[in-house]
């Protein structure tokens, strides 16, 4: 299922072109997309931290 961006929802909602429900499911979409994103940063975030502490153990 597809989401609009926020600023769209935005627009849509304050146009009355969607529901209470529909507003409502699409931030919950959104939600999860940004989860999902945070999750995958921490991940990055991690691995780097290792990396960087293995390149300084090392080279110490």
């Amino acid at each position: 299922m597809s989401h609009y961006s926020l600023e769209e929802l935005i627009a849509r909602w304050k146009r009355e072109e969607l529901s209470v429900e529909q507003v409502i499911g699409q931030l919950l979409l959104l939600l999860r997309a940004h989860e999902e994103r945070i999750k995958e940063l921490a991940r990055a975030a991690g691995e780097a931290a290792r990396e960087v502490g293995v390149v300084r153990n090392n080279g110490t």
